[in-house]
């Protein structure tokens, strides 16, 4: 039965991010620029996309990602908590829109202001986790309402740049997330 819940799901949810019609990045050399100088440690490079890679490209050793993201706190060095988070739904960041990078940094802020340690259980019990049929990640809460992100930000999956560098073991081809991501939080604990 829950295999079943579970499947119809996926089915109603179907995405293939590597097959998504994105858009070329309209990122100019200026933005890059002011990219590189606010953001970008010295041990990380960056460039523009090429006219042919896009927010869904897989480059080897190095991630596509948009320039929104890190308006909306996304720093690099990745934090390990962050990374935990990719690997446990089997996302790359190209995936989770602004408002959901926002999200998942200021929860990550708030634990770490408060001094209590992550636990991805956690994470996975107050936030619910959706995707676009474009297989844009975002998320929402179990438990309250969200405030203060945008309702749309414009053009994030355009204004991209190539970065290369350490992303603690978060590289490879964005694809569908794992399946677990889909099971409701009570169907997720039966799991474990």
């Amino acid at each position: 039965m829950v295999g079943d819940d579970a499947s119809a799901r996926r089915q109603a949810h179907a995405i293939n991010f590597a097959d998504a019609a994105f858009k070329k990045s309209i990122t100019t050399e200026k933005e890059l620029a002011t990219f590189k100088e606010r953001f970008l440690p010295n041990e990380y490079s960056a460039r523009l996309p090429t006219r042919s890679e896009r927010l869904n490209t897989h480059i080897e050793g190095s991630l596509v990602m948009s320039l929104r993201h890190f308006d909306a706190g996304l720093r690099l060095p990745f934090w390990p908590e962050f990374c935990e988070i990719l690997r446990y739904f089997g996302i790359v960041p190209a995936q989770i829109n602004p408002n959901g990078v926002a999200i998942i940094m200021g929860f990550l802020c708030f634990l770490r202001e408060e001094r209590i340690a992550f636990d991805l259980s956690v994470f996975r019990r107050i936030f619910a986790f959706a995707a676009t049929s474009e297989g844009v990640i975002f998320f929402s809460s179990h438990v309250c309402t969200l405030v203060g992100t945008a309702n749309k930000v414009h053009h994030w999956s355009e204004q991209l740049v190539v970065v290369h560098g350490d992303f603690g073991g978060i590289l490879g081809k964005p694809h569908q997330p794992a399946d677990v991501a889909f099971l409701p939080p009570i169907l997720e604990g039966a799991r474990e």
